[in-house]
């Protein structure tokens, strides 16, 4: 029988295979379901296995490893002070932001930011500079196609593997459903933090229109339609002593159409949070705060209280985060844009950018000069 598969992030003490690529990636395993031809029973917990990664994550790991090369290469070529480190980090965090972007159709970003400066004879000296890099890391997949054993920890049972996915077999919800379609719940508090931004990106074909909970992080997020059939999205922000804020409310007044497939994508990365369905951006709004964090939230897939009228297929979670950070040397001052921002095309946003951005590195009488083109690339 086949088996729904997925891929999941879990803690580095507890994966044998760790990967090391602009920073630590979260080590990941696969967890599977085993379908059945009826309902899966309500409140079943299947066991939990590791599988791997996904070939679309080998070929992320490739290309980070040959940004990292290039990094190694350069810093080799220009004699190793750390001028020419600063200089040569900077076009490595500059092209792995790029490429990260476009991977995953998604926004990210280089920071330059200030730290408190070390005492020195008493007297404070200048503020440590950090650059980091900010972008998408995966946190789980679940596309219910293969796998030897079934694994997906999910509860309700209402979803059926069925033939007919966007891309082989997908998982359909039953008339008349009650549980949730899949759930997950986090086997730790670090699990689903989302306190940085998310993206959560499933296709969807309808067989008629009727307000549902396409998914959603309980009490975080959720992304739903009404009875016309027109998207809808909110999210929770943290207050100042980490319990739940204000929440953020996303609308949109068309609808989607029934009978084909659509790709629905609702996301938040720290600035901008936006609903999107086949490319189109159907609500954006700008935000300042950070995603509220409920460490016993669990994840879940076509609610059993607004059950989703058809089929699902590729449901994909991220997580906006640091993937590495780098102290700049103190003999090296960098000048700059506070913030190297990307859109999912890999080009400079011009939200933030009227122009080129432009670096000036200096250490004692030496200086170097970086300019990155509305194009994304390092000129």
């Amino acid at each position: 029988m086949p088996a729904a598969s997925s891929s999941f992030r879990r803690d580095r003490m507890e994966c044998s295979t760790r990967v090391t690529i602009l920073g630590t990636l979260r080590p990941r395993t696969k967890r599977m379901a085993e379908p059945s031809s009826s309902k899966l029973p309500s409140g079943l917990v299947l066991p939990w296995t590791r599988h791997g990664f996904t070939l679309l994550e080998i070929l992320l790991v490739i290309l980070l490893i040959s940004v990292l090369m290039g990094y190694g290469v350069g810093f080799l070529r220009r004699g190793g002070n750390e001028l020419d480190q600063a200089l040569v980090r900077l076009q490595a965090y500059a092209r792995g932001a790029r490429m990260q972007a476009r991977f995953h159709r998604s926004s990210a970003r280089v920071t330059l930011s200030q730290e408190g400066g070390s005492e020195v004879g008493g007297q404070e000296g200048a503020p440590t500079q950090v650059l980091s890099i900010h972008a998408l890391q995966p946190v789980g997949e679940w596309n219910f196609d293969g796998g030897p054993l079934g694994v997906l920890g999910q509860q309700g049972g209402a979803g059926r593997i069925v033939p007919g996915g966007r891309i082989g077999r997908g998982l359909r919800i039953e008339d008349g459903a009650t549980g949730h379609g899949f759930y997950v719940s986090p086997r730790d508090g670090s699990e689903f933090d989302f306190r940085g931004g998310f993206l959560l990106r499933l296709d969807v074909r309808l067989d008629s229109l009727g307000e549902c909970r396409l998914a959603a992080l309980e009490r975080v997020f959720s992304l739903d339609l009404d009875a016309q059939g027109r998207p809808s999205a909110r999210l929770v922000l943290g207050d100042l002593r980490g319990g739940p804020g204000r929440t953020i409310r996303f609308q949109s007044y068309e609808r989607v159409p029934t009978g084909r497939w659509l790709r629905f994508a609702f996301s938040f990365d720290g600035e901008l949070g936006r609903l999107v369905v086949d490319d189109r951006l159907l609500a954006e709004r700008r935000i300042e705060g950070r995603m509220f964090h409920d460490p016993q939230a669990g994840f879940l897939v076509s609610d059993g209280a607004l059950p989703v009228p058809g089929t699902l297929d590729e449901v994909r979670l991220f997580a906006f985060e640091v993937l590495d950070s780098w102290e700049v040397p103190e003999s090296v001052r960098i000048e700059g844009p506070a913030v190297l921002a990307y859109t999912r095309e890999g080009l400079l946003d011009r939200r933030v950018h009227q122009g080129p951005a432009r670096f000036l590195l200096r250490r004692e009488e030496q200086s170097e000069t970086l300019v990155i083109g509305m194009g994304g690339l390092v000129q």
